[in-house]
């Protein structure tokens, strides 16, 4: 935490440098398409560690966010994203290790049981995006958004796969994004929820 806010801050600073050497974006362009591919989310460290006692490793492959803006004027775009997430769990069998009197001294992981665990993730958010500053090269936002994650889960010991609803908000507390007034990359920092703690991706904007 303490290396995220120093990068924040260094970027911040030097952004304020470089504000004086950029001319400020006269309108935005009206439509904005974007792609990006992320790490884990907050949402995948909890099931992470609530796998753990469950003898189950886990792996997320895949997570990639599309997202659709319509800029209103030059500090706020309005639109929607949808986030898709694979992931995917190893079961291994719990070993235990007894005294003479047959009291559990010991637990440990064994071998692989050749059970797999499969779950996609689907979110489906309306969003907002609020610019900090904006210029012809560089921009700072936030971003919130609210509406449902579905979580497809098909688990090899029980045929009856269903794909469960649950109300779903994001936030981005942090994008920092940099390129011409069409094109830009962007990264956003300490997403919040099932979006990837850090994402990369690229904008289209017209």
């Amino acid at each position: 935490m303490k290396k995220l806010l120093i990068l924040i801050l260094s970027i911040a600073c030097s952004s304020q440098i470089c504000l004086g050497q950029d001319k400020v974006m006269p309108e935005l362009p009206r439509n904005e398409f974007s792609l990006s591919y992320g790490t884990i989310s907050l949402m995948d460290i909890f099931v992470v560690i609530g796998n753990a006692f469950a003898n189950e490793e886990c792996f997320f492959p895949v997570h990639m966010e599309g997202q659709y803006l319509r800029n209103i004027n030059k500090h706020i775009g309005l639109g929607f994203m949808t986030d898709y997430e694979y992931a995917f769990t190893k079961k291994y069998e719990m070993v235990k290790e007894y005294d003479s009197e047959g009291n559990v001294i010991s637990k440990h992981k064994g071998d692989y049981t050749g059970i797999d665990d499969k779950y996609t993730f689907a979110t489906f958010n309306a969003v907002a995006r609020i610019y900090w500053f904006n210029r012809e090269h560089f921009g700072m936002y936030s971003r919130a958004g609210v509406g449902a994650m579905a979580l497809y889960d098909r688990d090899e010991d029980d045929p009856d796969n269903k794909v469960n609803w649950a109300f779903m908000p994001n936030l981005t507390p942090v994008g920092i994004e940099a390129g011409s007034r069409t094109v830009r990359g962007y990264v956003e920092l300490a997403n919040i929820w099932c979006l990837s703690f850090f994402n990369f991706g690229i904008k289209y904007s017209f």
